[in-house]
């Protein structure tokens, strides 16, 4: 075949290049949608679900997750509090997923999704124990801090100034993010910044494998700092497992005498009011307890 002599002027048509879908943010939407969808279905609420339907879902309840529930850290990552928190948080895991699995590739995106939302998870077992917590903001704000320590710190071989105007100034919306959730008490952000920290770590170290040099560069890094996140959330969880024993028993007893088991109600209530002498809840259920036995001389102390 002869070449063939374009004419003067004649532009050639460039190959449009083929980015790779973002098939786990799509994945992880979904989950988080047909979770809502069967919480409707079930319990015909839709605009808030009330505490004790979000408890029964596997909210994070710093007194149930210590006492040996600790997959309530993961659940309540795909749990909301209703239909306008949900759309909230789609849209911008939507938003900022798409980015962030292209630029870090699917494995280490939905790494550093899963480990920063236990990080918030795990933040909220210790600075707010008293707090029913669902979500998944502690994630996206991980998702968020990678995209901020890929942006401002790594070395790339790219303009920063391209990658500022493509991903949007990611610094400021954290900032005014946390800055809205400190002001609203309704807000857990213990779970953003302990998302945002574990996220922040997780996306400097792990490779953007969207760039050659990253994709070349060592792994140990990235799984020095993945195995440093896991540990602090285990170190986390335990001071808090310790810190929440007398709540913990508290729960015990809860669950035990709703169950029909009111000895063993009494027993994790004693150990509970034990503990904490001075504290009103467990007294209280040590004296109910005794009053229901029909033992008012014991209940009455």
């Amino acid at each position: 075949a002869q070449p063939e002599i374009l004419p003067p002027g004649h532009e050639v048509p460039q190959p449009r290049i083929q980015l790779p879908a973002p098939i786990v943010t799509r994945i992880l939407i979904g989950i988080n949608v047909a979770v809502f969808v069967a919480m409707v279905a079930m319990t015909r609420q839709i605009i808030s679900f009330d505490t004790l339907t979000a408890l029964r879902w596997g909210a994070d309840f710093a007194p149930a997750t210590a006492s040996g529930e600790w997959w309530r850290m993961l659940t309540s990552m795909f749990l909301h509090g209703g239909i306008i928190h949900l759309a909230v948080n789609m849209w911008a895991l939507r938003n900022l997923g798409y980015t962030a699995e292209l630029f870090y590739g699917r494995r280490n995106f939905l790494i550093i999704y899963l480990l920063s939302g236990l990080g918030g998870s795990s933040a909220t077992l210790l600075w707010r124990p008293d707090a029913v917590s669902v979500g998944a903001s502690g994630a996206i704000f991980g998702v968020a801090g990678a995209l901020a320590a890929m942006v401002y710190f790594k070395k790339l071989p790219v303009d920063r100034a391209v990658l500022k105007r493509d991903i949007g100034s990611i610094g400021a919306v954290i900032f005014y993010n946390l800055v809205i959730g400190a002001a609203v008490p309704i807000i857990n952000n213990s779970a953003h910044v302990g998302g945002l920290i574990a996220g922040f770590i997780l996306g400097y170290t792990l490779p953007a494998m969207i760039f050659r040099v990253e994709r070349e560069k060592s792994n140990t890094p990235g799984f020095m700092a993945i195995a440093a996140v896991l540990a602090t959330i285990l170190i986390i969880s335990y001071t808090g497992r310790q810190r929440l024993a007398p709540e913990s028993e508290a729960y015990r007893a809860e669950q035990a005498y709703d169950a029909g088991n009111k000895d063993e109600a009494l027993q994790h209530a004693q150990r509970a009011a034990s503990m904490h002498p001075e504290t009103f809840y467990a007294n209280y259920l040590v004296g109910a307890i005794y009053l229901e036995n029909h033992r008012g001389a014991d209940a009455v102390p």
